[in-house]
């Protein structure tokens, strides 16, 4: 369900211009708290899960505003 707004947030980041350095941190930053979400809840843990999906979320977040870092 996280993956299209991901996906739309690095389209739009790459199409206006966004630094490359900014988008490919966020966008790496992003899949590594996901997977860190997927473990936490495999291993039930649910305030640290909690964690990792809003760190994730604001990474994406940061994507979308990344071409204003230019």
């Amino acid at each position: 369900e996280a993956f299209p707004f991901f996906a739309a947030a690095v389209l739009i980041a790459e199409l206006k211009g966004g630094p490359r350095g900014v988008i490919d941190g966020l966008a790496v930053t992003y899949l590594a708290f996901r997977i860190g979400y997927i473990w936490c809840y495999v291993t039930d843990r649910s305030t640290l899960r909690s964690i990792m999906f809003a760190v994730a979320l604001f990474c994406a977040i940061g994507l979308f505003l990344a071409p204003l870092f230019r």
